[in-house]
């Protein structure tokens, strides 16, 4: 179902941003809905599990990890990282794995852009965990390669959020219906 089909009149503006300004402008009432990745923390806020993801380290095809599906979290010792921003929710998720399990590693980047970090990679300038969905392209061509920690769990949600007790026109229900329906496109 694509929404510009069925709603071929609606005017909408995207932003993309990380989670911490999604959830700020939706305090301020400058979106109406947000999808996020990382922990909202304000109770005036509504959270809705829309789709379920799943990480994976993302390395160039010369990296000495590119032949492997699947490691251990321990062969990620001391590698060179390229990471999103600090309030990302996947960098958030990455750093707390990484402690957790006492692995060094070496944030090298630091980016707002999926783009600029695959590029990155893309070059043998240090690894990423992200969703193989971001690079399917890349993945499907051999410019970057996937694979998968085999002793953690990097599965994560994308939720809708909004302000509590929100008012939702007929059109934004429709539209979230819509994206509930996606699941895993």
């Amino acid at each position: 179902m694509s929404i510009k089909k069925e709603m071929p009149n609606i005017k909408y503006e995207v932003t993309v941003a990380s989670t911490g300004i999604i959830e700020e402008r939706l305090l301020r009432s400058e979106l109406d809905i947000g999808f996020v990745e990382g922990d909202i923390t304000n109770p005036s806020l509504a959270v809705k599990p829309i789709m379920e993801d799943t990480l994976a380290v993302i390395c160039s095809n010369q990296h000495r990890l590119s032949s492997q599906k699947s490691i251990r979290l321990c062969e990620l010792e001391n590698e060179v990282f390229i990471l999103r921003e600090n309030s990302s929710g996947t960098r958030s998720k990455v750093e707390s794995i990484l402690r957790e399990n006492h692995i060094s590693y070496q944030p090298r980047w630091s980016c707002y852009s999926f783009e600029s970090i695959k590029e990155a990679v893309m070059h043998n300038l240090g690894i990423t965990i992200m969703s193989p969905r971001v690079v399917s392209r890349e993945l499907q061509n051999g410019t970057l390669c996937a694979c998968s920690i085999e002793d953690v769990s990097l599965k994560r949600t994308f939720d809708l959020v909004y302000r509590q007790n929100k008012y939702f026109s007929s059109a934004l229900e429709r539209f979230i219906e819509i994206c509930e329906n996606i699941q895993n496109v």
